[in-house]
């Protein structure tokens, strides 16, 4: 129903162009100054169509994804080719007539290929430009872009190096099939310029930063611009942040784009936009954790700019998840330290995204649960004990996972990088009661009767007075 309306014929469009990004696996709406936020569907990776009538997107899990269109009368899909096939990363033609996306297929072991497909939206017949086998060294195409005279699409094809990181290179092949040429060795997520002169890419050849997942590791990318020969190449952006995933303005002025630079290898990865020239570095989405692949909407407003280039006038807009409650659980407020609290499970928060342009110290997670289970006092004549700020702390050592015991709960603490007892100090003494705005002495522990410790615990309990009993 949104939708709809937004989409509605004769609806006057905003002064700012409108974008789509995804965060937490939905598609999002806002201004290209990150005003009035809205949610428009659940998938990713959205592409506007050439008139801003239609948004092609993806739907999916682990089992398969297929491209999905998102118009006035709701969504249907293009592809699904069943279990096992995975269509990402979809792109309009110029004439919106047909789109190019990429496809992995992992049907039979050993035997997995991704392609770069074309598909003619009003006959349903696909062709495959290219075909890449995935093994020895993990090598696939994807993110394609069509260029606006509609004669050549660019893609990333990627592979492993030596030290086991992908090492992507941007090619180029003609739409209607043909030999591809290498235009950008180290660069990909190519955007062809409106006026199809140049290409806005990230590059990982000044090897500022990497990333690492549980077996390959990518180097961390740098937004660049070039000619469409891939000729001229200018830098814009210099941090050790990943940006990634570029997105011309419709005009050309501007240069939408995903960056984590803000806290690096937490879920705070965020869009910004950024002057085509280098100049007028800002975010749009600063609070919305997790957001990314930003998309202009072409037709829907004629400002492109972010409203303001000074970061300082852009605070975060932040929606606080709601708390499970856990009897006598404790947490950090919606911010602490220029962190936002950016999910919550029953007994887990995350503290991994930050409101400060240039970064946080670390992220915090921070688990509840109650005194009275088994489990919480396995092992405690191993820990060390202190008295902070009212409560029992208990830890192995300061690189370990900390626990608060405090009233009925016990609470555990990490830090993202590294559980230095002078930072944990700190966090403890900003902790209090769940829906408290400002710390306080925190209460003192309460065990089970049944589970009355001994030994070091025991002992460091008894240090309150009279030990108090919690209710199972």
């Amino acid at each position: 129903m949104v939708l709809a309306l937004v989409l509605a014929l004769g609806l006057a469009g905003p002064a700012h162009s409108e974008i789509a990004f995804v965060s937490d696996g939905k598609l999002w709406a806002s201004g290209a100054d990150g005003s009035d936020r809205r949610l428009l569907a659940e998938g990713s990776e959205p592409a506007w169509s050439p008139d801003g009538s239609q948004l092609a997107y993806v739907s999916g899990g682990e089992e398969a994804s297929r491209i999905m269109v998102l118009d006035a009368s709701g969504s249907r899909a293009i592809t699904d080719q069943g279990e096992g096939v995975f269509d990402g990363s979809p792109a309009w033609s110029p004439d919106g007539g047909a789109l190019v996306f990429a496809r992995f297929a992992a049907r039979a072991e050993r035997r997995y290929r991704s392609s770069i497909v074309v598909r003619d939206l009003a006959a349903g017949t696909e062709r495959a430009l290219v075909t890449q086998r995935l093994f020895p060294r993990l090598r696939s195409v994807g993110e394609p872009d069509w260029s606006p005279d509609g004669a050549t699409i660019a893609y990333t094809d990627s592979e492993l190096d030596r030290r086991h990181f992908f090492r992507p290179a941007i090619r180029a092949i003609p739409s209607g099939g043909g030999t591809a040429r290498t235009l950008i060795p180290l660069g990909q997520s190519p955007d062809w310029s409106p006026d199809g002169a140049r290409l806005a890419f990230a590059s990982v050849r000044d090897r500022n930063g990497d990333r690492c997942g549980s077996d390959e590791c990518w180097y961390a990318g740098e937004l660049y611009t070039a000619a469409a020969d891939g000729s001229g190449q200018t830098r814009l952006t210099r941090n050790e942040g990943d940006d990634a995933y570029p997105q011309w303005a419709p005009d050309g002025s501007r240069i939408l784009f995903t960056s984590d630079r803000n806290l690096p290898e937490a879920d705070a990865a965020e869009v910004y936009s950024i002057g085509a020239d280098g100049s007028c570095l800002t975010w749009v989405t600063n609070g919305t954790p997790g957001s990314a692949l930003a998309t202009w909407r072409p037709g829907s407003g004629t400002r492109y700019d972010p409203g303001s280039c000074d970061p300082a006038s852009r605070p975060a807009q932040v929606d606080t998840p709601a708390l499970r409650r856990v009897r006598g659980g404790l947490w950090l407020g919606a911010t602490y330290r220029g962190l936002l609290l950016s999910r919550a499970a029953r007994d887990f928060l995350a503290y991994d995204d930050c409101a400060l342009f240039y970064g946080c110290p670390e992220t915090i997670t921070i688990g509840s649960e109650p005194a009275c289970r088994q489990g919480t006092f396995r092992g405690s004549n191993q820990f060390r004990y202190l008295r902070i700020n009212g409560a029992l702390v208990a830890y192995y050592s300061v690189d370990a996972v900390v626990r608060v015991l405090s009233g009925h709960a016990v609470t555990t603490i990490h830090l993202g990088d590294g559980n230095r007892l002078r930072a944990i100090r700190r966090v403890i003494r900003s902790l209090r009661p769940y829906g408290a705005t400002s710390p306080g002495r925190l209460a003192p522990p309460r065990i089970p009767r049944t589970l009355e410790p001994k030994g070091r615990l025991g002992r460091a309990l008894r240090s309150f007075g009279a030990l108090r009993y919690s209710r199972c």
